[in-house]
């Protein structure tokens, strides 16, 4: 059995819209929906079943529709299908679909299964007022998996059925009341009322007053007490109707309004009045009655309600539904006309509809509206056209056409829908000229442009492969693409490249090798994209080009980099080795120095002074070569990323305080460091360690090279970084040595010709520590007048 193609599917909601508006009784329209539904998505068993109040149940009966018979069979409340129906449904939501194996409950599982039922759609013709119905569609033997244009279809008839129903069953009930209350008025007196219009006198009835709520003593005879009784936005208009003097020669008359009873609640009645007059035209008397209609007037705004939702259902379908009478005039049109076309509905009804398709396709237009109907013809077609919108730009749309006929099978009109396929056309065009453009500019690029389908087989390469691989294109089309890649990059190819586009990726770039024409592998780099055909199907479009020679640089760049990473190791090593072998015999001449010291201490202050002297040399040289191993080793950790980093948050000024007063001096007691906060203070994260490390060697060096004045160290705390000053006036840098600063054991001229002690590694480690705290560091000098050193450390986040 076939389904139904999408464009016969589109059709079921004029469809159905025509059923419900024309036909004889609700049953029958009721069976034509069924039978429609069931003609287009061909269920094995398709139901109607009512939920309706039970003073209805003899207007509507359940409907039971098996695809393949000739008529309908009505079924009674008891038939065994019914309760399964409403076990399945789900009152909550608009429909319940699912797969007989999947119910939970086990008992409804094994009765569904027992009907051979292997799934179900049910949809709920749901109101304000509750459920009023479900149409009920099974499968049996295969299970349906139903597409979402298909539920999307099936939701809109039974939103549009389950309205027209409702305002049916309003109809009916306030038909149903009318003629109850005709007899009620019948059988029973309303309420009378009368004025005597000589003596101005106001008299209520017993039953005008209980209509209201009213015992004969809560209630004076007045006319102020009618006026306070009425709604106050009735009472200006019920008081000039019912004026006796206003009415004069016409007669009865009568008036609807609302009027407050016992309750303080407001009822609607209908007065119905005369007036009596004398011989000489004077009126007499006014006498009245009063009907409750309260809920008469109820269920005209309940059957307004129901009408203009009903109304606003179909306005809001996105699809424009139209129809037009045997002349080709349009007699109806919903509110997507305007979306789409940008025109007035109330202004298009009634012209002609060959006015509104594009010239191009007037002809085609002409013979879909005007043409008479012939036996031969297709009822339902569908036909693409070109309209023209208010703005003057043309609209592609997709017609699709009903013929209506009469009872002697002549054509009175045509209905249908008019679908906005605008943007997918323009696309659809785009994209055939955009193909034979790529045809053209494929041939004429040195890339390879290869189309390969979902299972990886060549449909299309251009003539790029015959320079590139040397091999003819003809000898790709039908051959599976991955024979040609080298073994060793297939699996990443299959994961890589096809994996993910079949997975939803826009776009893949992978380079691998692919066999040439010599039968050798060359290098390519190759860029996939899916592109989706104006009939659905999925392809992918590949462009290769040779990147041999730059794998060739990559390999080279590859191996200096190795040997780089090799030498630094080596290098490493050989500093951590060094600094060992020679911390050792410095340890042991410092301990020898000390123990000499002291064993000079015997041969008294004159034999011992040349021997100090010497002690002194020898222990300053000692720290000094220490120091330096350390620079060496703290410089070598961090270019090896062995040096820790944990920063923690700190008191900055407090920091540096400390190391000021502490090392600084202890190392320079004559010598004084003048500080200065800029802002407000606040808590930093740094490392400590680092930090101390590199402030102690810019501090040193700013001691070192002055002697005049003291160098300033200045805190400046901006919003989200730390800017440290230090500032001396010292003998400062050649201008042309200052870029040289930062590399490892430079040192200045004019510092070596003071024969000044150093090794060259201070800025560098302290560069290298600012680094580590994505900062910066920038030194300002001049010659024999001072230096500045500049580390701005930004706020880090731990």
């Amino acid at each position: 059995m076939t389904n139904a193609s999408t464009t016969d599917k589109s059709l079921l909601i004029p469809q159905a819209l025509n059923l419900l508006n024309n036909g004889s009784s609700l049953n029958e329209k009721s069976m034509h929906v069924v039978r429609s539904i069931s003609d287009t998505f061909y269920p094995t068993q398709c139901l109607f079943i009512p939920q309706i109040p039970q003073k209805f149940s003899d207007k509507f009966s359940p409907v039971l529709d098996i695809y393949g018979s000739e008529t309908g069979e009505y079924i009674d409340n008891s038939h065994e299908l019914i309760p399964i129906v409403l076990a399945l449904a789900d009152s909550q939501m608009n429909y319940s679909v699912g797969m007989t194996s999947d119910i939970n409950d086990e008992d409804l599982r094994i009765k569904v299964s027992e009907k051979k039922i292997s799934s179900f759609l049910i949809l709920s013709l749901k109101t304000a007022q509750g459920i009023i119905g479900y149409f009920a569609l099974f499968e049996e033997s295969v299970p349906r998996l139903w597409a979402k244009s298909d539920l999307d279809i099936l939701i809109s008839i039974a939103q549009i059925c389950a309205t027209f129903y409702h305002s049916q069953l309003l109809q009916t009930e306030l038909s149903d009341q009318e003629t109850v209350l005709q007899k009620a008025i019948e059988s029973s007196n309303d309420g009378f009322w009368h004025i005597d219009l000589v003596q101005n006198q106001m008299h209520f009835s017993r039953q005008w007053k209980r209509m209201l709520g009213f015992e004969d003593e809560e209630i004076e005879d007045s006319f102020e007490s009618f006026e306070n009784l009425i709604h106050e936005d009735d009472r200006e208009v019920v008081l000039q109707v019912l004026d006796p003097y206003l009415k004069i020669g016409m007669g009865a008359y009568e008036c609807e309004y609302r009027i407050r009873n016992k309750s303080d609640k407001y009822i609607w009645v209908l007065t119905r009045a005369h007036v009596n007059y004398s011989d000489n035209g004077i009126p007499l008397q006014f006498v009245a009655t009063n009907t409750d209609i309260t809920t008469r007037i109820d269920y005209k705004n309940k059957i307004a309600q129901s009408e203009a939702k009903y109304e606003n259902l179909v306005g809001a379908i996105h699809e424009i539904i139209f129809e037009i009478d045997k002349n080709g005039n349009i007699i109806f049109l919903n509110e997507a006309w305007e979306k789409h076309l940008l025109m007035k509905v109330k202004k298009t009804i009634g012209t002609n509809a060959l006015n509104y398709i594009h010239p191009d396709h007037r002809a085609m237009g002409e013979k879909i509206i005007s043409v008479p109907f012939t036996s031969q013809m297709k009822l339902h077609d569908t036909v693409e056209l070109k309209f023209i919108a208010a703005n003057g730009r043309s609209i592609w749309m997709e017609v699709h056409r009903t013929v209506k006929l009469d009872a002697n099978q002549e054509m009175v009109g045509i209905s249908g829908t008019l679908i906005n396929i605008d943007d997918k056309k323009r696309i659809e065009l785009a994209k055939q000229e955009s193909e034979n453009k790529i045809a053209r500019i494929s041939d004429n690029i040195s890339d390879i442009i290869a189309e390969i389908d979902e299972e990886g087989n060549y449909l299309f390469v251009s003539n790029g492969v015959r320079n590139m691989l040397g091999r003819n294109p003809d000898t790709f089309k039908g051959t599976n693409s991955i024979l040609d890649v080298h073994p060793e990059d297939r699996a990443m190819i299959q994961t890589n490249l096809f994996g993910q586009l079949l997975n939803g990726a826009k776009r893949v770039v992978e380079q691998y090798r692919v066999r040439n024409g010599s039968g050798e592998f060359t290098w390519i780099e190759s860029i996939l994209q899916p592109l989706i055909s104006v009939s659905g199907n999925r392809t992918f479009i590949a462009a290769s080009r040779d990147i041999s020679a730059r794998r060739k640089v990559q390999e080279e760049i590859k191996a200096a980099l190795q040997k780089e990473k090799e030498l630094n190791e080596l290098k490493s090593r050989f500093i951590t080795m060094t600094s060992h072998e020679f911390r050792t015999p410095l340890s042991s001449i410092k301990s020898s120095v000390e123990l000499l010291e002291m064993y000079a201490e015997d041969l008294g202050d004159r034999f011992m002074k040349p021997f100090s002297r010497h002690f002194e040399k020898i222990t300053s040289q000692v720290g000094r070569i220490n120091n330096l191993l350390n620079n060496i080793d703290t410089l070598g950790k961090i270019e090896a990323m062995e040096m820790p980093f944990s920063p923690e948050r700190q008191n900055l000024v407090e920091f540096i305080s400390n190391i000021i007063n502490e090392q600084v001096g202890e190392d320079f007691a004559e010598r004084t460091i003048d500080l200065e906060i800029i802002g407000e203070p606040r808590i930093v994260v740094y490392d400590p360690a680092l930090v101390d490390n590199m402030i102690c060697n810019i501090l040193k060096n700013a001691l070192l090279y002055s002697t005049d004045g003291n160098p300033k160290f200045a805190i400046q705390f901006e919003e989200n970084q730390v800017i440290l000053s230090i500032t001396d006036e010292g003998i400062g840098i050649p201008e042309n040595e200052i870029k040289l600063l930062f590399t490892s054991f430079f040192r200045a001229q004019n510092i070596v010709n003071l024969n000044i002690p150093g090794n060259g590694l201070g800025l560098v480690i302290a560069k290298k520590i600012v680094d580590l705290h994505n900062g910066e560091i920038d030194i300002k000098s001049v010659e024999n007048e001072g230096t500045q050193v500049r580390v701005t450390l930004p706020d880090l986040e731990i």
